[in-house]
């Protein structure tokens, strides 16, 4: 996409920039509809962080650090998904299952060309491996927590001796997902299609218990 030069009646220019304010008219292009799906898919963004509770005892001061921790990622996440979402479409970076995938790596790469593509391919990869491993050790709490009371089998209420580690849980939740990563790409399942189902799924139950 060309850059803006001229701008539009109601906004000034955008020099040597590619988001081109004509692309926010009009605002709801695709109806309410798609506004809808659009709250449905950004709010697996903060689905699911309530899990930290199930790793209280690992924080120093549980009843500040955990509020803190939640208050704080929730206004970085908000902040950074907003920003994205305002380059995005003021740049027309949507449309087809690739630029939908990873909006920023083509922003940048057409801005900075292709060494900052890959750098952006990196930073996501940590990015997503701290996420990862947040909701693992969650998961493995809570497995390891519920193994008592006969919710999960006993055999799961195990600790490595050296690291503490419910690492039986650990691979149940490793195993699990490589299952659901192969039937995705076993049966060409975007990853949006799935996102539809625990994010639904997960708003009913705060609707219900809220």
């Amino acid at each position: 996409m060309t850059a803006c030069r001229g701008g539009v009646k109601g906004f000034p220019p955008v020099p040597g920039s590619h988001v081109r304010p004509d692309q926010f008219s009009p605002f709801f292009a695709r109806g309410w509809q798609a506004v809808g799906e659009a709250i449905v898919l950004i709010f697996w963004s903060f689905f699911g962080w309530e899990a930290i509770c199930n790793l209280a005892d690992r924080f120093a001061r549980p009843e500040k650090d955990k509020v803190r921790s939640a208050m704080i990622s929730a206004a970085i996440t908000g902040a950074v998904f907003l920003a994205l979402s305002f380059v995005t479409i003021g740049s027309g970076t949507y449309g087809s299952p690739e630029t939908d995938s990873v909006p920023l790596g083509i922003m940048l790469g057409r801005s900075l060309g292709l060494a900052a593509q890959y750098a952006t391919t990196v930073l996501a990869f940590i990015i997503c491996t701290g996420t990862v491993n947040a909701y693992v050790a969650s998961l493995a709490q809570l497995g390891y927590a519920l193994s008592p009371d006969k919710a999960f089998p006993a055999w799961l209420h195990y600790q490595h001796p050296r690291t503490g580690t419910p690492t039986r849980v650990v691979w149940l939740v490793v195993l699990f997902a490589c299952a659901g990563n192969a039937f995705s790409t076993l049966f060409h399942v975007h990853f949006t299609q799935l996102l539809f189902i625990p994010n639904s799924l997960g708003m009913v139950v705060y609707v219900l218990l809220g």
